[in-house]
């Protein structure tokens, strides 16, 4: 966290803060893990709602108009497809209700025990993602723009956005993802370092 937070950034009146955005699951040979827990996700949410009838009921949750124009036109253009081909990961803080894991602890005991039962991800998993998404399909959520909230980096041989994203604190919150290349680990690890000393001199608690 980059600015002091307040619990409405996660949840007004109960229900969680976040954005309903459609995307497709895409073939990626240099990943052969995350694509398949994607879908795994995307096919366990079509067992409780139908899309189109799910878009029909709640508009709103889908062009919200402050969301990113990029996501607004992906959800504009999955109109045209009449099944789930997938959903937009939002990185970064994940709102998600107790009455949430009680429902698909219920309904999916036998998959979820599986999942909890690899110590590492796995290509029959689902993801806590599978979660997120239940709660913006149930319409139990509030429609935000969440980009303006967290901004999300993978890091990269060089990161003079996400160093400037710190040092100016031009976000609240920011998700920063390992890389899935060789980077020069010691020149990111002490970019990094020295972005955050600046903004965060002393040290807190927990590092004394």
């Amino acid at each position: 966290m980059l600015h002091p937070i307040k619990p409405t950034d996660f949840f007004e009146n109960g229900k969680p803060v976040d954005m309903l955005a459609l995307q497709p699951d895409v073939a990626n040979v240099e990943d052969t893990i995350m694509p398949y827990i994607y879908l795994n996700n995307t096919m366990l949410l079509a067992k409780y709602f139908d899309k189109r009838e799910n878009m029909k009921k709640q508009p709103g949750a889908y062009f919200h108009i402050g969301y990113p124009p990029m996501y607004f036109g992906y959800n504009l253009l999955e109109m045209a497809f009449p099944r789930f081909t997938g959903f937009y990961t939002v990185h970064g803080p994940s709102p998600l209700k107790k009455e949430t894991y009680r429902f698909f602890w219920e309904k999916e005991e036998e998959l979820l025990d599986g999942v909890c039962s690899h110590p590492f991800r796995h290509k029959d998993d689902v993801s806590q993602y599978v979660l997120r998404e239940y709660q913006k399909l149930s319409g139990d959520f509030v429609p935000r723009n969440t980009h303006k909230f967290c901004k999300y980096f993978n890091l990269k041989p060089e990161n003079p956005e996400l160093v400037k994203t710190i040092t100016k604190q031009t976000a609240k919150c920011i998700c920063i993802n390992d890389s899935n290349f060789e980077i020069p680990y010691e020149h990111v690890k002490r970019e990094l370092n020295d972005a955050f000393s600046k903004l965060f001199p002393q040290k807190s608690q927990f590092e004394k």
